[in-house]
């Protein structure tokens, strides 16, 4: 539940997969997978001073929706760089609590800048 790894509601042999990790006060990191047909999937966060890293990695022939909390005004990163600059990564939704993406397979590194208060 932490990682939030799960097989999407269509999916068949975790072709379509949704993480959606748990970030809970208190916890400082978290690291999860889970072997799936088509390879292993990993969801891991470590909670920094300036935000939350989240590592994730997507087995081949597979796709995923990831939701990662993050508030307005929060900078996402993937690998350093804006995720809009990131090549395979769509931005579905920008909510209040979370940013959803689309993400194909691979393994990605990403980091939610916290908004200075």
């Amino acid at each position: 539940w932490l990682g939030g790894i799960q097989a999407a509601e269509d999916a068949v042999g975790f072709d379509r997969i949704r993480i959606r990790p748990q970030v809970l006060p208190g916890l400082e990191w978290v690291r999860c997978s889970h072997r799936s047909i088509r390879g292993e999937i990993v969801s891991a966060w470590r909670v920094r001073p300036e935000g939350v890293r989240f590592e994730i990695t997507i087995p081949p022939t597979a796709t995923a929706v990831i939701e990662l909390p993050a508030r307005p005004g929060d900078e996402l990163l993937e690998a350093g760089a804006p995720v809009a600059a990131a090549a395979g990564i769509e931005l579905l939704v920008t909510g209040d609590t979370s940013r959803r993406l689309q993400i194909g397979s691979g393994s990605y590194r990403f980091f939610v800048r916290r908004a200075l208060p």
